[in-house]
């Protein structure tokens, strides 16, 4: 197993652990399909203020044939959709950034461009995550999860 911990200043700290469950020995072999290869070639603005998962995210997606922009902060994203001539058709965000949280930046951007879909992603559960009706992706998560859960909220009300 493994333990996964996530800390944000003035914020809290989350420890999840996880450990292998075992009640006893499987009987027979269980077929799981993998995951179908999700991909696509809309354009996905990221807003991360964390350098190396903004840095992965934005591989993982680009190598499946999204046109990916990167964002540091929610300033430096208002910037480059304002500068971006074609659509935008996902905002995939950070949920704590300095500045402007998350759902600020998904509520303005919107402002502009009201079609744009958004995956708020947080290492955090709260009520206010859930109330606010953005798609939540919650940290931390495989490139195939990522892929997923961006290939269906592209897809969602299609």
């Amino acid at each position: 197993g493994y333990i996964w911990v996530y800390s944000e200043l003035g914020l809290g700290t989350t420890f999840k652990v996880y450990l292998p469950r075992v009640l006893r020995a499987a009987e027979t072999a269980v077929h799981v399909e993998a995951p179908r290869d999700v991909g696509g070639r809309e354009t996905i603005l990221v807003a991360e203020d964390d350098k190396l998962l903004r840095e992965l995210v934005s591989l993982v997606l680009s190598q499946k044939g999204y046109n990916v922009i990167e964002a540091e902060n929610a300033e430096e994203a208002m910037a480059k959709s304002g500068a971006h001539a074609g659509d935008i058709d996902l905002l995939l965000t950070d949920h704590v950034m300095p500045g402007m949280h998350g759902r600020q930046l998904a509520t303005t951007l919107r402002g502009g461009r009201p079609d744009v879909k958004v995956i708020v992603m947080s290492g955090y559960t709260s009520p206010e995550h859930v109330e606010s009706g953005l798609s939540m992706l919650e940290k931390p998560f495989t490139p195939a999860s990522l892929c997923a859960k961006v290939r269906q909220e592209l897809d969602a009300g299609s």
